[in-house]
């Protein structure tokens, strides 16, 4: 197998919308969604532009998944490593604004990621 037509095939398989599940194409446009919902545009009139475009999707589902791609980006955020002042504390160096600290001046935390856990009673539907 050609690992050149294998990375073209799939790079196509990204592109095509109609393979795709509703909530991955949500998620390639959430930020333009989420722009949209800051400017005062209601969901109905996300749904109607969506469905316009081609991405078939209800109010109540538009809803469901958009709180899911909320909750999905938040727990990436919460993953992402928060920088603190070393124990010190004393703002190394006398330096307030922290110009010329080096990366040892710092420690970084990860919080624990977050996992979800699925019920036993939807696994039987």
């Amino acid at each position: 197998m050609d690992d050149m037509s294998l990375a073209e095939a799939l790079r196509a398989a990204a592109r095509d919308s109609k393979r795709r599940s509703r909530i991955a194409q949500l998620r390639d446009v959430l930020d333009e969604i989420e722009a949209a919902k800051r400017a005062g545009v209601s969901n109905q009139t996300i749904v109607n532009v969506l469905n316009e475009r081609g991405l078939q999707i209800d109010l109540n589902n538009f809803q469901i998944s958009l709180h899911r791609l909320r909750k999905e980006r938040e727990a990436q955020t919460a993953e992402t490593p928060r920088c603190r002042e070393a124990a010190n504390g004393d703002g190394a160096n006398g330096d307030q604004a922290g110009n010329g600290r080096t990366a040892t001046d710092f420690k970084f935390e990860f919080t624990k990621p977050v996992t979800l856990k699925r019920s036993i009673d939807s696994d039987n539907k």
